[in-house]
C-alpha cells in the first residue's frame, strides 16, 4: 500500500510541519499522555534522520495512542527507540512494514482496540523483517477488534509468537480465525534452531527467557466471570469487573488494566454519568450537577481545550 507524496517541495515541507504540530500537542486521557498516531506512507519521501525525528516526536512519552501506531522503513542503526515502550494502548491498529532492527520495544503495549482496522481486516499487521527476532510485546493481553497477521515469509528470524496462546488475547472465534500467526515452515524452523519457550512458560511465550511468558487472562477463567480475570486458577474471586478490559489487578472497576466503555475518575463504567435526568417533580429533563462530557474514553467535567460539546 503506497501513498503518494503532495506535489512540490514547498507541500511536502507544509506536510511534514503540520505532522509535527499535530503530535507535540498532547492532550490528558485518564492521567494518561495522549498522541494522534501516524497514517500508512506519511514520511515515506523524507530521509533517514528526519523519519526518526518525525517519529521520536510523534510518540516520546506517549502512553495511549487515539490513531494508528505506524512503524514503516526502519533502519537498522544505532538510534534509541526504546521511547515506544511507553505506548499502552493503541485506538486504531498496529502496522510494522520493513522494520530493518532485530526488537520491537513494545513492551509496555497491553491493549489494541481496532476501531480502525487495516485494509478493513488487520488490527496488528507484521511484514518484512529479516532481522526481527523479538516483537517485544511482553504486556499484550487483548485485541479488542480485528485479526493479527504476521508474515512468516518475510519473517524469516522470528520465533515465539507462534506458541502464544492468540485465542486468549483476541476476544472472538472470527477473530481467531481470520488471523495468520506464522506457518507450520516456521514452528519447524524455530525448533530446529531450538528456540522454544523455557520449562515455565505453559501457556506459550514471547521469548525464550523464563520472564517473557505469557499469561492467559481469559480462557482459564471462571465461568462466572465476565471478560476477563487477574489468575489462571478458575476461581470466581478472581474474577476482573465487567468493565475491565486486558485484565486487572483486583475485582474492582477502578482496578483494571483498561477500561472496555470510559472511565470516571479512574474507575472503569460503562457510560459517564449524563448531563441531564429527568425530574418527576417538574415533568421535565433538568441538568444533572453530576453530569459529565464523554471525552473518547474519559469522562470530563469540560471540554477540553479545542474540542466542542456536541
Amino acid at each position: 500500500m503506497v501513498l503518494r507524496s503532495p506535489n512540490g517541495a514547498g507541500a511536502m515541507l507544509l506536510f511534514l510541519l503540520a505532522i509535527f504540530l499535530a503530535d507535540v500537542s498532547e492532550a490528558n486521557l485518564s492521567q494518561r499522555t495522549t498522541c494522534t498516531g501516524a497514517t500508512i506512507g506519511d514520511t515515506q519521501f523524507v530521509s533517514t534522520g528526519l523519519r526518526y525525528t518525525v517519529m521520536r516526536n510523534r510518540y516520546y512519552g506517549c502512553q495511549v495512542v487515539l490513531g494508528n501506531l505506524i512503524l514503516e522503513r526502519v533502519d537498522y542503526d544505532d538510534r534509541d527507540y526504546s521511547f515506544l515502550n511507553t505506548i499502552e494502548e493503541v485506538h486504531g491498529f498496529v502496522y510494522i512494514f520493513d522494520y530493518k532492527r532485530p526488537e520491537l520495544p513494545l513492551q509496555g503495549l497491553r491493549i489494541v482496540r481496532g476501531r480502525q482496522l487495516l485494509m478493513s481486516k488487520w488490527a496488528i499487521h507484521v511484514t518484512t523483517g529479516k532481522r526481527l527476532n523479538d516483537v517485544q510485546l511482553y504486556s499484550l493481553a487483548e485485541v479488542s477488534n480485528g485479526a493479527v497477521f504476521f508474515e512468516a515469509t518475510s519473517l524469516p528470524s522470528l520465533c515465539f509468537v507462534q506458541t502464544v496462546q492468540w485465542q486468549d488475547i483476541l476476544n472472538t472465534e472470527d477473530q481467531v480465525n481470520s488471523s495468520v500467526i506464522m506457518d507450520a515452515a516456521s514452528v519447524a524452523r524455530c525448533l530446529a534452531s531450538s528456540n522454544v519457550c523455557a520449562s515455565n512458560c505453559t501457556s506459550g511465550c514471547w521469548s525464550d527467557r523464563d520472564t517473557h511468558c505469557f499469561t492467559p487472562s481469559r480462557l482459564n477463567c471462571s465461568s462466572l466471570c465476565g471478560h476477563r480475570c487477574r489468575d489462571n486458577s478458575g476461581s470466581a474471586t478472581l474474577c476482573c469487573d465487567d468493565e475491565c478490559a486486558a485484565g486487572c489487578t483486583g475485582s474492582a472497576p477502578d482496578q483494571c488494566l483498561a477500561c472496555r466503555n470510559v472511565a470516571d475518575n479512574g474507575t472503569c463504567t460503562a457510560a459517564c454519568p449524563p448531563l441531564t435526568v429527568y425530574d418527576p417533580a417538574a415533568y421535565k429533563e433538568v441538568a444533572n450537577p453530576l453530569g459529565k462530557y464523554t471525552n473518547i474514553l474519559d469522562c470530563v467535567d469540560m471540554c477540553p481545550g479545542g474540542r466542542f460539546a456536541e
